[in-house]
């Protein structure tokens, strides 16, 4: 079959090619996903290119021990293991894989897949898992996000931003979204009530949120806690360098932070858990989420999605096509 491959940790568009491997091999508890759509995510550059280098303490100090990228997966099902009761072939299905999305085939354990409903494209699925999860926690399980409260999102037109606005509108929440001119529009169609142009206003901005759900930009612990009540929640999802210099000393700095001050300082690491991909699709049936899609690629053209993600300028999400 075909997938994306790489051997080495570099760019993407200089260390993934697109070449025939063997098939999966499927367990017991396996189902054999035939994939239809694979949604790039943050996590697939940083493995790509093996930064920060002290995530190939997990990924392959020399090089990559997945050597299939790809995380976030929809399709159908191909084959089950023969412990596999809740699948048959031929069901649509959408997941969070530890690697390996980017081919035309994929094993995923049964216990990281749910149902698709038939009504939401594989496009559509494949933009959910492991973004608005990361969202989806922050919002409402560690700020618990509540009617009438005033929240900020930074990078508010990114896969994490765009789904932290809607689900913390959906919440009854008053949320100002920061982000760059051209995608101003979008972050308001999202549901913002005010919207800052980082390129043009000063961020944070006017305080004091309630909530101040940091995703992307580089900006200062103590200017976001500046714009916070006294009481209120910061909550980090971004460990891309910026002032701290990487996610360590940036979790070191919250957790130090959170042990002087009244204001709850958290960070949050995308779980992977198949439920919460169901309650996300609930919320896209209700209308509360419903990710924008930047472009998308074909299969061959995985390294370039990969790119165009690792480039920094994502409007919501990119999905590769199978």
């Amino acid at each position: 079959m075909k997938a994306l491959v790489q051997d080495r940790y570099g760019p993407p568009l200089e260390v993934l090619r697109f070449a025939d491997v063997a098939e999966p091999t499927l367990g017991p508890t396996d189902v054999l996903v035939d994939v239809e759509a694979v949604g790039i995510n943050a996590a697939d550059w940083h493995i790509t290119t093996g930064e920060p280098r002290l995530a190939r303490v997990a990924l392959g100090l020399r090089r990559p021990t997945r050597r299939i990228p790809g995380s976030d997966v929809a399709g159908r099902v191909g084959a089950v293991g023969t412990a596999v009761s809740a699948f048959a072939p031929g069901d649509p299905v959408v997941g969070i894989v530890q690697g390996g999305a980017l081919a035309e085939r994929v094993a995923v354990p049964v216990e990281r897949l749910v149902a698709r409903p038939p009504d939401v494209d594989a496009v559509t699925a494949a933009s959910i898992p492991l973004a608005s999860t990361t969202a989806l926690h922050a919002i409402r399980y560690v700020a618990q996000v509540s009617t009438g409260q005033r929240v900020l999102v930074t990078g508010a037109s990114g896969g994490v931003g765009s789904a932290a606005v809607q689900l913390a509108t959906a919440a009854g929440a008053h949320v100002t979204g920061v982000c760059r001119t051209e995608n101003v529009d979008l972050v308001r169609s999202l549901g913002a009530a005010a919207v800052i142009d980082r390129t043009r206003e000063p961020v944070p901005g006017d305080g004091p949120y309630d909530v101040i759900v940091h995703v992307a930009g580089h900006l200062r612990l103590r200017d976001l806690r500046r714009a916070l009540t006294s009481t209120g929640t910061l909550v980090s999802v971004t460990g891309d360098g910026g002032p701290w210099g990487g996610p360590i000393p940036l979790m070191l700095a919250m957790r130090l932070g959170d042990l002087v001050t009244s204001q709850r300082l958290r960070t949050v690491v995308a779980p992977e858990r198949a439920e919460d991909v169901r309650t996300l699709l609930d919320a896209h049936a209700e209308g509360a989420l419903t990710p924008p899609i930047d472009r998308t690629y074909a299969l061959a053209e995985g390294a370039a999605a990969i790119d165009h993600v690792w480039r920094g300028r994502t409007l919501g999400k990119v999905v590769v096509t199978v």
